[in-house]
Order: structure tokens, then sequence, then C-alpha cells
């Protein structure tokens, strides 16, 4: 088989496991999901492509050019740090509480939320269609 139409078999796989996944989450929501609170269900919405990525990277043995610490785990790690420090201190405002508990859950959370989508679709996805012409893509 063509390495092209392989490529093609691959990246559509990986497009119906992470919609379907989405889709089962967000669509369907399964007892889990909705018994869970709004820290996890955000969580869930971003985990089809996760899922998706790591099927095809190591259940199948497709490529995968993003490295987790590309920057080094210093400065990778000070990244995520930041803004959870920044809402910390700043604080987002929430009646009845204090302003500056859930500053750093929301924080965490969209920063674990962009994780789990951008290392389906940029570590997996990326790495698959440099090599495609642009016709394919």
């Amino acid at each position: 088989m063509n390495s092209t139409i392989k490529k093609i078999i691959f990246i559509s796989l990986y497009f119906i496991i992470a919609v379907a996944i989405r889709y089962y989450i967000t669509i369907i929501k399964p007892d889990f999901y909705t018994n869970a609170d709004y820290f996890l269900r955000t969580i869930l919405q971003g985990i089809g492509p996760f899922i998706g990525g790591l099927l095809m990277i190591y259940g199948f043995k497709r490529p995968n050019d993003l490295k987790l610490f590309s920057f080094g785990v210093k400065q990778s790690v000070f990244l995520v740090l930041l803004p959870i420090g920044l809402f910390t201190l700043v604080g987002i405002f929430n009646i009845g509480k204090p302003y500056y508990i859930d500053g750093p859950k929301i924080v965490f959370g969209a920063i674990l939320y962009g994780f789990l989508e951008e290392y389906g679709w940029r570590g997996y996805l990326q790495s698959e269609l440099k090599d495609l012409t642009s016709f394919y893509k």
C-alpha cells in the first residue's frame, strides 16, 4: 500500500477516534460525566484528541514530533506555574467564596485541557501531515 494512502487512513482513523470520544462525552453524556464537577467535565471534554493521539502513537507506532519538555524541564514547569501563581495572587471573583480559591484550579484546568487537546492535534496530527503534499492536506 502506498505510504500516502496509509497516512490518510491513519489520519482518518485518528479523527474518527477523537471526534467519537468528544461526541460520546459531550452529547451522549454518560453518568460519570454528568455526575462529575465542572473542573473534571472540562478536562473530559478535551480527552478525545489525547486518547486518539496516544492510541495512534503507541498502538500503531506512528510518528510523534512533539516533545513534552522542548524548552527544558525547568522552563516548562515555570511556564505552567506562572499563570497559576498569577491567578492565585490576583484571584477570580466568586460570589460567596474567597476570590483566590478557584483561580489556580481554573488556570490548571485550562492548562490541562490545552495540553490534552494539543498533544493529540499537534503532537500526532502535525507529524502525520508534514510530509503530505498540499493536495492531500
